[in-house]
């Protein structure tokens, strides 16, 4: 299926491998949205060590790809370019820049962010989104770690009101052991198998794993009685400013200036411990309370038994908040 030929928008997750050239060989314009936190951007064709052959520059642009920034994500989705795939670059994945936590929760939490502005975008038309390696962003349970669980539990909802607001999403990955359980188990509709993958007999009746291991290059197997060929036209080693060598391929080079959202505190930063911001509140409630029987200025006599009544505490409970608050 051509996304393009049946008027969808389409959004690529851009990664520095750049397989997005395979659009190119089949003359399809490539839009590449870098963040502002982007630095040092450069697109090259690598060089090979052994024929002392040095890594070249490249201008994207003469090559029919554009290249512009983002920095807000409604913006950006407002501003895709119809009939030709929008390559979002988004930094902050390890080898990006220095493997930190905040640097990782800005390209995880950006991407999120993108998924809202997709679903709260003012047209109507369809979009679909292409992302591989799906797990970069959503991570499965076992690799899941704090900062990030804040993240991806907010992947079920969202999962669904793209589909309300027409939005395909496609996540590839190696396996469903690289990505969440919420994507590929609870709110996806279909697994698509390539060659060799673990097909999930519960969530795919009627794919047969002999058949998946036998596949060929570009066929896959979905729930149904067919094998799909997804093949392009054309692929990028026809592009005749790539070389035809194994060791010579298009790259992008950028380094990260990510902004700390893990540590900005509210909704970006870190997440809030439900029990601490409880026994805040009681603490200063009942300070007030015990300080205002004392001074004579509550015509109530409050007992810390009538206290921890009111709001939900034992009285061993309400004595030992008292006595940390003082």
């Amino acid at each position: 299926m051509n996304h393009l030929d049946d008027n969808h928008l389409l959004l690529w997750r851009g990664t520095k491998q750049a397989q997005w050239a395979h659009f190119l060989a089949n003359d399809i314009k490539i839009v590449l949205w870098n963040h502002e936190a982007i630095e040092d951007f450069r697109a090259v064709i690598t060089g090979k060590r052994r024929e002392n052959i040095p890594e070249k520059d490249l201008d994207l642009e003469q090559y029919n790809v554009e290249v512009k920034t983002w920095d807000d994500e409604h913006q950006l989705i407002e501003d895709l370019e119809p009939n030709a795939v929008n390559v979002v670059n988004v930094p902050g994945l390890e080898g990006d820049t220095e493997d930190t936590d905040y640097h990782m929760f800005f390209f995880r939490k950006k991407w999120v962010d993108i998924i809202d502005a997709v679903i709260q975008r003012s047209y109507g038309d369809f979009i679909t989104l292409l992302m591989d390696e799906i797990g970069d962003i959503f991570p499965s349970q076992q690799q899941l770690r704090k900062p990030f669980y804040r993240i991806v539990r907010l992947l079920p909802p969202k999962l669904a009101q793209l589909r309300k607001n027409n939005a395909w999403f496609f996540g590839a990955a190696h396996s469903t052991h690289d990505t969440h359980y919420y994507f590929w188990k609870i709110k996806s509709n279909s697994i698509a198998y390539m060659a060799g993958a673990n097909v999930k007999s519960q969530k795919s009746p009627g794919v047969n794993q002999d058949a998946v291991n036998k596949l060929d290059r570009g066929d896959i197997v979905m729930p149904g009685p067919d094998i799909e060929e997804i093949i392009p036209p054309n692929f990028m080693e026809e592009l005749d400013w790539i070389p035809d060598d194994n060791a010579r391929k298009l790259r992008l080079r950028w380094t990260s200036n990510a902004s700390d959202l893990l540590n900005e505190g509210g909704e970006d930063g870190e997440e809030v411990n439900e029990q601490d911001v409880k026994t805040a509140v009681y603490r200063t409630v009942l300070s007030n309370l015990d300080e205002m029987r004392e001074d004579d200025e509550c015509e109530y006599d409050f007992s810390q038994k009538d206290m921890g009544r009111i709001i939900g505490k034992s009285q061993s409970s309400v004595s030992r908040l008292l006595r940390d608050a003082g």
